[in-house]
Parts: structure tokens; sequence; C-alpha cells
């Protein structure tokens, strides 16, 4: 067998906990047939299991008319509306048909409350045996005796050995050394009835690579061959099956590492790996990505010896020196990240019409601008070099600078090659203009920093992935704490996942760690929203895929500021969050915004605070003329109660994977209650009166809104107007190419609630552009003019 470098498989290891998808087998609903196999999400997401129609997310409650698309899994249940998914398509293999049995000892079946609180999982032992210490509340704690009584590809089964309890935890969670570690090792496996039978450890191969365990597969193979003779040529075929899929696994994993950017890495690991024991397919594609890797490193040295060339042929010296403080800075945003930017001068550097410092033009614009706005004209290409510095040093200006901006503005404006459009192309290639100190950073690791807080800005800690560069953008996840967990703790939590698939991870310090409830106010939001513009000043961001999630009270934070700013965020992640009563007002100012929120079926309170919104979620809400469906996907851990649910992070990263902040709408129907929540996409409040701010202090889960603000705005595409109809203030209108439904061109109107028209023409403004984006820091969704309309 082709046994790979033992660093190797610890990377695959780690990396196929975070890709394997569970799944399957429950029971069956008679006036609803079930249907073993798949169902795409709209988003394209895959999830296997039983599939069928619900009307309900608690089997308990009476039906809820609900149209909800129900993936049954032996241990979890997914929920997503009718309307965000497509039919089950059949897959028998999403099935397993087989479980292999264990017998553990029981001392007793003492009852166990409904709700289970706050609990960890030790480690299984290599016998299956674990014990969990389950918080009852008031004080109350239960130790559990548990053990695996049976086991497929999917899942093990769980079951008290003190107490009646039954469960299950996905395959996916269990180590490989627990389940087979060797021929003299304890593993669980060998606990299996009829172990000592080769068929039966030959199946359990098959389980074992069904599973993406293929550590334990391999060890378990060996030991097969020598132990039973008879079964080598069986053992042949699977060994040939093993190296087919740890070949393909492995060049998924070079392909992950190199579109995140870690491109060290996989070149590393492209050269360990294969050896000619794998199939010739696989081995040509590894070659081929190799030489990929190769070409492009080889592209990279010859495009920067061809610009020093170019600089020494340039004959005036004053053109020359200008060459040169141009190349001081463009050699360091040259590598392998910015180089699809350099295609025009890689077309062009050959062609004897042009004069060296035109290429070098070439280069140095397309590098800044992207390669389709990438010009010859080195005058002008020089002038924005320098309008980059001036952006710079406009953007870290503090708030009480306004004559410092203002000098530099028009020291903007006189640059060669300036126009509104070129400082926003600018904009969006800029690098962190305040670069946070990453601590001990090794290219090959991920780096850990902090961020202490501020007058206005809360603290955070935070690391960012392996090979971090500020020449890419990386999507983040806002990770809030639960009550149970420090912020270091939390952090470790994501990392390594968040790590594999690129992610920076950051965990705000909004409330202290001796707090055990999240207050909820407008003094929170403020010092959140400064946060993340400091880490959007700060770290190379993806502004369409900030993601904001957290366990318990974190959720809980989570859910709460996503859902006063809505247009901020890719998706919300609550994992054990059980919500807060005012979210009944929030949690539907915009639709188009993804929900991930996974608990446990026997989670306290989960139904009492949390059912009650996830059923109004999942209900058709009509706004004006639309009618849509919340993007909710709900995770459901049967019989589990209240815990971290780290089994689910490699669907979580699979959904992450898919995500992109949707697109602003057309239409706005937004609930205000608190003096926090001004900004609403392409429109922003002047202010909210004091009745409409009744939650701006500390309020508990179960609190209400004594009376609330609203907005109500639609962009008519047709008549290229945008109707106000309700507001609590005066606005600001941000118009700009991303602004939904608009024409530019043309004339637009604007009716305010009393029924007043103004009439605009769009005329894009630097200073409009530059203030939107000092404040907000979004490169994706620039503001070009900002327009005041009264009441």
């Amino acid at each position: 067998m082709n046994r790979l470098p033992a660093h190797i498989l610890t990377t695959l290891s780690a990396a196929c906990v975070m890709l394997v998808a569970d799944g399957v087998v429950f029971a069956a609903d008679r006036s609803n047939p079930e249907i073993a196999g798949a169902v795409r999400l709209n988003n394209g997401l895959i999830l296997y299991g039983l599939c069928d129609l619900a009307n309900t997310i608690d089997p308990g409650l009476q039906p809820s008319r609900l149209e909800l698309r129900r993936i049954n899994q032996q241990f979890r249940t997914y929920f997503v509306s009718t309307r965000r998914a497509g039919p089950p398509q059949p897959d028998e293999l999403a099935v397993p048909k087989y479980d292999f049995r264990i017998v553990q000892h029981r001392t007793s079946r003492r009852p166990l409350n409904l709700e289970i609180g706050w609990h960890s999982r030790p480690p299984f032992a290599p016998d299956g045996t674990s014990q969990v210490t389950v918080n009852l509340g008031q004080g109350q704690r239960v130790t559990i005796d548990i053990g695996v009584t049976a086991i497929n590809a999917d899942r093990v089964l769980v079951s008290g050995l003190s107490h009646d309890w039954e469960f299950g935890v996905a395959m996916v969670a269990v180590p490989e050394t627990t389940l087979y570690a060797g021929r003299d090792a304890p593993g669980l496996l060998k606990c299996v009835r009829q172990f000592e039978s080769g068929d039966t450890q030959l199946n359990m191969v098959q389980m074992l690579l069904h599973a993406e365990k293929y550590t334990a597969a391999q060890m378990l193979l060996a030991d097969i061959a020598d132990q039973f003779p008879d079964l080598q040529q069986r053992c042949d075929r699977l060994v040939d099956v093993w190296n087919d899929r740890v070949g393909k696994r492995v060049l998924e994993e070079l392909n992950v590492l190199r579109d995140t950017g870690k491109y060290e890495t996989a070149r590393y690991y492209s050269r360990a790996w294969p050896d000619e024991k794998l199939a010739p397919v696989i081995r040509v594609k590894a070659r081929q990505f190799l030489d990929a890797l190769d070409e492009d490193r080889q592209r990279l040295t010859s495009i920067k010896e061809a610009l020093n060339v170019l600089i020494a042929d340039i004959a005036d010296d004053d053109l020359r020196r200008q060459a040169a403080q141009v190349w001081n800075e463009l050699e360091r945003l040259m590598d392998a990240n910015t180089l699809p930017r350099l295609t025009a001068f890689e077309l062009l550097q050959l062609d004897p019409g042009l004069a060296p410092e035109s290429k070098l033009a070439l280069a140095a614009t397309g590098t800044i601008l992207g390669a389709d706005q990438a010009i010859d004209n080195f005058p002008e290409a020089y002038g924005l070099f320098q309008m980059r510095f001036l952006l710079q040093d406009y953007l870290r200006t503090t708030d009480d600078e306004q004559n410092a901006r203002n000098t530099l503005l028009e020291q903007i404006r006189q640059q060669e090659g300036y126009s509104v459009e070129r400082v926003a192309a600018l904009l969006q290639s800029l690098p962190p203009v305040l670069p946070v100190t990453i601590d001990d950073r090794q290219s090959e690791t991920p780096g850990h920093f902090r961020m202490a807080a501020t007058e206005s800005s809360a603290a955070c800690v935070g690391r960012v992935p392996a090979e971090y560069s500020a020449t890419r953008r990386y999507p983040l996840i806002l990770a809030f704490r639960p009550a149970h967990l420090s912020t270091e703790d939390t952090l470790s939590w994501w990392q390594q996942a968040a790590d594999r698939d690129g992610y920076i991870v950051v965990v705000p310090e909004l409330y202290e760690e001796t707090e055990v409830s999240y207050a909820a106010t407008a003094g929170q939001h403020r010092r959140f929203l400064s946060l993340l513009r400091r880490l959007k000043s700060s770290l190379a961001v993806d502004d369409d895929r900030v993601f904001i999630a957290g366990h318990e009270i974190g959720g809980e934070a989570a859910m709460d500021l996503a859902t006063a700013h809505p247009d901020l965020f890719a998706g919300i992640i609550s994992i054990a969050g059980l919500g807060r009563k005012h979210l009944r007002w929030t949690a539907l100012n915009s639709l188009s915004l993804p929900w991930y929120v996974v608990v446990g079926g026997r989670q306290p309170g989960f139904y009492q605070r949390m059912g009650t919104l996830l059923e109004r979620m999942f209900k058709r809400k009509s706004g004006g003329e639309s009618i849509g469906f919340v993007d909710l996907l709900l995770v459901r851990y049967e019989d589990r109660g209240f815990e971290t649910f780290a089994e689910e992070i490699p669907n979580l990263f699979r959904w992450l994977n898919l995500q992109k902040r949707p697109a602003d709408p057309e239409q706005i129907n937004a609930t205000l209650l608190r003096s926090t929540d001004q900004s609403w996409f392409w429109l922003e409040l002047d202010s909210i009166p004091e009745r409409f701010v009744g939650m701006d202090h500390a309020s508990t889960f179960d609190d209400q809104p004594s009376a609330e603000g609203t907005v109500a705005a639609r962009i008519n595409s047709q008549a290229n107007l945008i109707h106000l109809r309700t507001l609590p203030d005066d606005v600001h209108l941000r118009l700009g190419p991303n602004t939904p439904g608009l024409n530019l061109a043309e004339k637009i109107n604007v009716r305010s609630v009393s029924g007043r028209i103004q009439s605009i023409q769009y005329e894009p403004s630097v200073r409009d552009l530059l203030e939107d984006f000092r404040i907000r820091r979004d490169r994706s969704r620039l503001c070009y003019m900002k327009v005041p309309v009264d009441r």
C-alpha cells in the first residue's frame, strides 16, 4: 500500500474533519414518505439523509402550517423553507445500511430530565465509554456514564449506562486513534461484536473509507493482510480504493491551499507527495498542479526582472527617478495574489512601439487598479501612485482633523490622472492603512493579534490564516464567546477550520468574561461598529464576506447586532443561542440575509425562547408588493442538550464558503429600536427620535420594545423613483453604481414621506466618496454621492 508521510496524513486527517458530510436515517412519516437522497439548497449547499416535508420544527407540538424541507439524519435534522431548496434527489448511498454493534454494561436506567443544561463530553476511551457532567440548573449537577453502542460511517450511537439517555454523535467527531490505533493498541472498533472475523474487519475498512478516516483504514488494512493471508486479494482491492480516495482528497486539499493564498504550503506538500504507487491520472494531476505553481513563480520573477531592465532603459533622468519611486512601492505589491493584475503588461511588454516608461505604467496601474483598467500613460500612472499615498494619509486622519482632510482632498484633485472613478478604484485595492501587529508571525502558521479597547471601540483578539498577505482579501468571522468559555478558548474553537479555509477570526470583547448575559445596549452597538471599522482599517478583509457568529449569549449578540445592521454581513451563525424577545421585531429587517442556527433538541428553554422566532421567520413575509422567505437553515441535534456542537463545523464551513453578502434590496422595511439603528443599505437616517430608542439601555432576553421606529422605502426602477414611505427623521440617500434599480444617467426623483417630489441629477463627488469610505470602510459598496432629503 502507498503509505503517505506522517505529516501529510496528519494534515489530510485534519482536513477531512473539516469536510466530511454526515447523514442519514430517521423514522418515517406514513403520510409523507421519506426519500433517501440529497437536497440542494438554493445557495448550493447539498445535504444528505432521509428527506421529506414538515409543517413544524418541533414534532412534539401542534403543526404550525409551515412549508419546510426536512433532512433527517440519524443524530440531527436540518430544516429549510421549501422556497429555499429544491426537491430531494434519490440516492440510496445516502443511508448507511449497516451498524456495527458494541455491548456496553449498563448499571441502571435512572430517569433524566427532559431538558439538559450545559455540559461538555470528555473524549471517548478506547472501549467507547465516557462521562458527562450535566448542569441541571439551580446548582444541581449529575454525572452520567455513557458508552458507544453502535457505529456506522456517519455517526456513533451513544447510550446512557447509568441514566436513560440515547443520542448520536457525528463520526467526524471521533478521533481516528480512538477508532483504531494498531494491532497492539486498544480501540473502539476492537469492541465491536465479531471483530475477530476478517470479514468484519474488511467491512470496517469500507466504513472507515466512507467516513474518510484514512489513517485508521490504512493501519487496519495492513493488519488484516498480516493476520489473514487468505484475504490478501480483497485487501489489495481495498488498497487500490484507499489510494484512489486519498489521492483525490489530497488533490482537493492542495487546491484549497492554493485558493486560500497558501502558495508555499501548497508547493511544499505537492513536492512531498505523491509517489509512484498512486494512480497515473492522480500523479499527472499532482505534477500539473506543481508545474502551475512553479510557472506562476517564474512568471513573477520574470516580470520583476523585466521591470528592472525597463527602468534602466528610461533615458530621461526625471522620468527614471519617478519610475524608481513607483518601482519601490510596486515591488512590495507584486506577489502571487496580484499576478493576475499584470496580464496587460505581460501581453505588451515586448511591443516595440511602447516606451519603457509606458510598459512600467501598464504594470503599475494594473497592480493598483486592476488588469482591465491598466493604462500606458506614465505621467498618469505616477499621479495615481501619488494619489494612492494621499488617500492613505486621508484615511489615517481622526474625526476631528477636518482641515487636514480638506488639504489632502485638494492635493488628490491636483494629481495627474485624477477622476472620481479612479479614486474609487484605488480605494478598492488599497491595503490596510493602519495594519495590526501580528504576534509570533511565521508564514506557515496562523498569526495571533490583539487590539486594545479605545474610548469608542471594543477590544478583541484574533488570528489570521497562514501565509496571510495584505494583497488579498480574506473572509472574516466575528465570533462572540459563550458565558462558559474564555475569549482565547472561543478563538481556538474556530481557529483550525478557519485557517484551513482561509478565514480571519476575531473574538470581540464586547462584554466581560465574568458576565453571563448580554445587555444589548446601544453603547455595545457603537463599540462593535467602531471595532469593525478598525478591523477593516487594519486587516485585509473581504467586505462581502463578513460573518457574525456566537455561542449561547454570543449567539444572542450575533443575532441582535446583525438584525440591527444587516447591510454589513454575509451571514449570521447562532450556535446554542436562545435569542431575545425583541428579535421578533427585527429579525425580518432583511429577508436575504442568510441565517445558520444550531440548537439541541433538549436544550433548556429552546422552544419557549427560540421556537416562536424561528416559526415566524420560516413563514412567508409580505412587504409592499413583494412576498419572500427568510434564508434560514435550522440544525437541530436530536436528544442533545446545551453544548458547543463542534461536529457541526464541517457543514457550517461548507455553508460559509458558499455565502456572499446579498445585494442591496430595492425595498427596505425595517424596525428600529435604538439610536444606533441609522444605516439601512442605501439610506441613512440623520437621527432617531427619543421615543423610538427605548432599548438603548440594558435589557434582558425577555424585554420587548415599548415603541419602535419604522423605515419603509422603495426604489421604483420603471419610474427611476425613490419612494420614502415611512421615516422617523430626515435622511441622506447613498447613491452609487451599487444602488439597485436606478438609472444613474437619467434624472432621479425622490418622493418624501410628506409627498414632496425632489429631482436629483447624479453627480459623483470625491468628497462624499472619501468621507463615506472613511466612516464605513466598505470597499465593495462605495457611495459616490450623498443626497439630503427632508422627511
